[in-house]
C-alpha cells in the first residue's frame, strides 16, 4: 500500500525493480533506470473515502469532551444561576477577561468538537465500504478485508472480515443529533 493521504485509497504496483537479478528489462539504455532507486511502479487507485477522522490513531472525542468540561468547571463551578451571577460579581476584572478568553475558547473547541463529529459520522456510507471492500479485497494489496455496508437499527454498520475474525463498526444514534440548536 503506498499511501492513504487524502482519503485516495492507492495500492502500488512494482512493475520492474533493477535490483532483481531475474529482471528481463530491454530497450533503449536511456529508459533503463528510473532515478536513484531503479524501480519502476504503477499506482491503482480504489477511489476515496469520508470520514477521515476515523482512521486517525490519535483522535479521542471523550478527552475532548473531558477537557472541555475542566475548562468550564474552573470558571463556572456553581450549581444555581444565583450563585453564577454572586461569582461573576465577585469577580476581579483581570478574573473576568481571562473567564471570557476560557469561554471563547470552550466555544471554539465545540464547534471543532462538532466538525469532527460529523466528520466521523460520514465515514458510514455505503460508497466507502465498496470502495473499502475493492481496496482490501485487490491482488494487489497483502492486507485481505472483505467489507460490507448494512444498516441495523436505522444505524448504519461497516463490517471488517478477515479469516474468522469480524469487527463491526456501528454508528451510533449520537449522529442523528449534531444538528441540534441550542434555544436562544
Amino acid at each position: 500500500m503506498k499511501q492513504q493521504y487524502s482519503g485516495q485509497l492507492t495500492l502500488t504496483q512494482i512493475i520492474r525493480d533493477e535490483q532483481n537479478e531475474n529482471d528481463d528489462y530491454f530497450g533503449p539504455a536511456g529508459f533503463k533506470g528510473r532515478g536513484k532507486d531503479g524501480i519502476e511502479t504503477r499506482d491503482f487507485t480504489f477511489g476515496s473515502f469520508t470520514g477521515h477522522i476515523a482512521v486517525i490513531k490519535d483522535y479521542n472525542p471523550i478527552k475532548e469532551l473531558e477537557t472541555m468540561n475542566r475548562k468550564l468547571l474552573a470558571i463556572a463551578a456553581h450549581g444555581s444561576e444565583g450563585e453564577a451571577l454572586n461569582f461573576i460579581v465577585k469577580m476581579t476584572e483581570r478574573e473576568r477577561h481571562v473567564a471570557v478568553i476560557i469561554l471563547r475558547d470552550v466555544e471554539e473547541s465545540i464547534q471543532k468538537f462538532k466538525t469532527r463529529l460529523k466528520d466521523l459520522a460520514s465515514f458510514y456510507t455505503r460508497e466507502n465500504a465498496e470502495n473499502f471492500n475493492a481496496f482490501f479485497t485487490s491482488e494487489l494489496n497483502n492486507i485481505y478485508y472483505k467489507v460490507e455496508f448494512a444498516t441495523i437499527r436505522g444505524q448504519p454498520r461497516l463490517t471488517f472480515k478477515r479469516g474468522g475474525s469480524t469487527y463491526e463498526l456501528l454508528r451510533g444514534s449520537w449522529a442523528d443529533k449534531l444538528d441540534f440548536i441550542w434555544p436562544a
